[in-house]
């Protein structure tokens, strides 16, 4: 009998999906003549990619320091300089009452297959660290995404994600 890795698992996908698997691929570029892109990337725990640990699932990415370093600057960067523009609206989530949350389109690629904008919801909860040093911004895994990461362990691989100078969102999932 195959392993798990050898078979392969049937997913509900709609025809645009079917398109855009089939697609090129998409590269990432840094280069912009002059205008700043803002970056942060991180290896993935088996949390982030939606696999199962002893904790459970947990729909969301943690936005952590990440490659940007440094000190806990990034608790307040990702709400104010890398999703700064974007539409906050006062909200709750769970127990959580204080809450920011947004609506971010990213163009995302799955292991190098461009899949299109994918709309995430973005949370910042500003007492979050209060809770053994959580970080206070979250990236929601959309239902669709969610599955993916599910069905294809990304443990250990990068996400990249880009404001471009434009201002739009790209999220390349896996190296």
């Amino acid at each position: 009998m195959p392993d798990r890795k050898d078979t392969v698992e049937p997913i509900n996908a709609s025809f645009e999906d079917v398109v855009s698997a089939i697609m090129p691929t998409v590269k990432q570029s840094t280069e912009t003549g002059g205008a700043a892109v803002l970056e942060w990337s991180k290896k993935l725990s088996k949390t982030d990619a939606q696999q199962e640990t002893s904790g459970g699932l947990v729909p969301y990415l943690r936005l952590t320091k990440g490659s940007l370093g440094g000190g806990d600057e990034f608790q307040t960067w990702f709400r104010d300089e890398f999703f700064g523009g974007a539409a906050w609206v006062s909200g709750k989530h769970g127990r959580e009452a204080d809450i920011e949350i947004c609506s971010i389109p990213f163009e995302v690629a799955f292991r190098g297959v461009a899949l299109g904008s994918v709309l995430f919801q973005v949370t910042h909860g500003p007492n979050r660290w209060r809770s053994n040093n959580t970080p206070n911004t979250w990236i929601h895994w959309p239902e669709k995404i969610a599955t993916m990461l599910g069905l294809n362990d990304l443990s250990g691989q990068t996400i990249l994600i880009q404001r471009q100078p434009d201002g739009r969102y790209t999220m390349s999932l896996g190296d």
